[in-house]
């Protein structure tokens, strides 16, 4: 969660349109955390097909959802809850 506020606090998000979020801050971090601590070595081939699948779950969430939709239900767009 840390590293996750550290990249949005940084500036180091991304902008997926049309769902208007930033998954980046949120995915990059818990993949390398979730990496970091799993019991058998994650390839890299893993670790990129993971984000990737964040990062579609995330703009799908957020366009069907919709920017103005998302932030009036009490979601600040730049950290949804993606896990990877």
């Amino acid at each position: 969660m840390v590293n996750c506020a550290a990249c949005h606090a940084w500036d180091y998000d991304d902008t997926i349109m049309p769902a208007v979020l930033h998954p980046g801050s949120v995915a990059l971090p818990t993949a390398f955390a979730l990496a970091e601590r799993s019991r058998t070595p994650v390839s890299g081939r893993t670790l990129v097909t993971a984000l990737a699948a964040g990062y579609e779950v995330g703009n799908i969430m957020g366009t069907a959802l919709g920017a103005k939709r998302f932030a009036s239900d009490g979601f600040y767009n730049s950290v949804p809850t993606i896990f990877v």
